[in-house]
């Protein structure tokens, strides 16, 4: 069984990295079990068993790439602009391997507050439009030059046949797309991690403190990584690969 360190924990809103200034954070995965109007007022109405996830992050307050920015340019839309991701691992040698919680965001809470004493904190609820999708991360990589690269593999243990949804976080790099048309953003998927790769979904051109994400269908190989294509720089991403 891995162990993780709370250093070993990275939290990205659109392509903003607050994760650095983090002291707690959470998801939630929730539905309510029963019908409670049996015991109750019919105005405490619900039907059970729909998901109502939701959740919390709390932190140093930042005026940057922080969480404070991010709710202060994000809030208040609902749009692949505004994923979050919780996402806990590591890379070792070539492989990525974590595990993330990726949706998007129906409203975000944010409360900077200070005491008499210390460093200014913050903290913010999170309200999920819909439910978190667990997946497997690619840790936040910078894929260098305007030429084709990609990020490490990542081994998600087996294929699976029902699709997906990709979610990609960039906190640096500005592009658009190829004098083609062509997408610059690619997820690719292998049988080996070192052979062939092959494109199942691709993505538009983003750019910084961005984030987009595309839903793919059949079968997804073992491996995953992102790869990009005519960039017009460097760029840095995280993503989480949510397999049905």
């Amino acid at each position: 069984m891995a162990k993780r360190y709370s250093r070993h924990v990275s939290i990205y809103y659109g392509g903003y990295d607050p994760g650095t200034a983090t002291t707690q954070s959470s998801v939630t995965l929730q539905a309510e079990p029963i019908e409670k109007t049996v015991f109750g007022e019919a105005a405490e109405t619900f039907v059970a068993g729909v998901r109502a996830d939701e959740g919390e992050w709390a932190g140093l307050f930042d005026d940057s790439n922080s969480m404070d920015a991010a709710a202060s340019a994000l809030g208040g839309s609902i749009g692949t602009n505004t994923v979050f991701t919780w996402m806990c691992g590591t890379i070792s040698g070539t492989l990525s391997t974590a595990i993330g919680y990726s949706a998007q965001i129906a409203n975000i809470d944010n409360r900077p507050f200070s005491e008499n004493v210390g460093l200014v904190r913050q903290s913010a609820g999170i309200a999920v439009d819909g439910t978190w999708s667990r997946g497997n991360g690619i840790l936040l990589e910078t894929i260098s030059g305007t030429a084709t690269g990609n990020t490490n593999a990542h081994d998600n243990g087996g294929a699976t046949t029902a699709g997906g949804t990709v979610y990609v976080h960039v906190t640096t790099g500005t592009y658009g797309e190829d004098g083609t048309g062509t997408a610059i953003l690619h997820l690719d998927h292998s049988t080996s991690g070192t052979g062939t790769w092959a494109s199942i979904a691709t993505m538009g051109g983003i750019n910084t403190n961005q984030s987009i994400l595309a839903t793919f269908s059949g079968t997804v190989r073992q491996f995953t990584r992102i790869r990009m294509i005519n960039a017009g720089s460097s760029i840095t991403v995280a993503a989480n690969v949510a397999r049905s």
